[in-house]
């Protein structure tokens, strides 16, 4: 989920087994109905939100200077041992998941289900 492509929102736990009850008790011929009417209203593609745009813009440049200042650092040598090819890229799929753990995270708080 972390890296932009098409994702889905997926309705929360409860609102899955109110469907599935629902679902349960209809006749076979409301079934399908209701089954495209639940998909249709609760399960929404997920989309790429400013912040992730603007981590991945300026997460490979961080991740540079931070490689490049850990460089000179004699307690941080390692770091010259990791080739950029590997170093930037990881850290910048390691910001974006950061940054859509922390989306999920705050927006768990705000709305508890």
């Amino acid at each position: 989920m972390a890296l932009p492509d098409k994702h889905y929102d997926v309705p929360s736990n409860k609102e899955i087994e109110d469907f599935f009850k629902q679902w349960n008790e209809s006749n076979e011929e409301n079934k399908n109905k209701i089954f495209s009417d639940f998909m249709l209203k609760n399960v929404n593609l997920s989309k790429v939100d400013d912040a992730m745009m603007i981590t991945g813009i300026v997460a490979p440049p961080a991740a540079m200077m931070a490689k490049r200042t850990g460089q000179s650092v004699p307690q941080l040598s390692v770091m010259k041992a990791i080739p950029d090819v590997i170093f930037v890229p990881t850290a910048t799929i390691l910001a974006l998941i950061a940054v859509k753990v922390t989306k999920r995270m705050s927006f768990k708080n705000l709305h508890p289900t």
